[in-house]
């Protein structure tokens, strides 16, 4: 699902290993062994997403 958009800034619908959902914008950088890696413009920082834990991804023109 996220293959396509690496590199590019998306917003995705994320589910935390607490059950917790939130909406970010992430420039990604890598996906391996399910796991993908990007920037996450929220917190600001590096950040590593569970890929089966990622339920919605939409490219974004302009980060905010």
């Amino acid at each position: 699902m996220v293959a396509k958009y690496i590199g590019k800034p998306v917003e995705i619908i994320y589910e935390d290993k607490n059950g917790r959902f939130s909406k970010r914008g992430v420039l990604l950088f890598c996906r391996k062994n399910g796991l993908v890696k990007g920037y996450c413009y929220k917190a600001a920082q590096m950040r590593t997403f569970d890929e089966n834990r990622i339920y919605a991804v939409a490219p974004i023109r302009q980060v905010v």
